[in-house]
């Protein structure tokens, strides 16, 4: 019978501001058996949950990050990922390229944002507007609006729904052609 293993860590012996330079932590089982998480802190930190101004781990939170769960200032690369610039299958940011995306410029299968390139670009739209089906047909979604307000909303819907089923297809004619309102 052999004995467990232990944990390996890795901590640089130069440190700024208290925390090591270099911190890799790695899981491992502990003497009575039991797994640990490598938990890593400092400047670069590797390791199971790592933070850090850049980390890298199963959970990482920094600067710059990436990791299965990746949570970073300005960029983030991960499964699920949030950041200023995020990439992963669940992106959200100021600009999100993944499967699932939420951003003010959104690359993804299915996208929401200000900008979008994706499969089904008016998802967010459709489904806005479906969840207050009666307050649009009463025009009172949202609070205060007219009647012109009112329409504006229903039209924004039927037109997503339009680009949803696929019957619209957009041309730079059928721009031109379409008027402005």
């Amino acid at each position: 019978m052999t004995a467990p293993a232990t944990i390996r860590e890795y901590r640089s012996s130069r440190t700024w501001r208290g925390l090591p330079l270099v911190h890799v932590a790695l899981g491992g089982r502990d003497i009575d058996g039991r797994y640990q998480v490598g938990r890593a802190r400092g400047v670069v930190a590797v390791g199971g949950i790592a933070v850090g101004f850049v980390a890298v781990g199963g959970v990482a939170v920094g600067l710059v990050s990436a990791g299965g769960v990746s949570v970073g200032l300005f960029a983030a690369v991960g499964g699920a990922a949030v950041a200023a610039a995020a990439v992963g299958a669940v992106s959200l940011g100021v600009l999100a390229v993944g499967v699932v995306t939420l951003g003010v410029v959104a690359v993804g299968l299915v996208a929401v944002g200000a900008m979008t390139s994706s499969v089904t670009p008016a998802v967010g739209v459709a489904l806005a507007g479906a969840r207050f089906p009666r307050a649009v047909r009463r025009g009172c979604a949202g609070g205060r609006q007219g009647p012109a307000s009112s329409a504006r909303t229903a039209s924004i819907v039927s037109a997503s729904a339009t680009v949803l089923s696929g019957r619209y297809r957009s041309t730079r004619a059928n721009r031109r052609a379409t008027p402005p309102g």
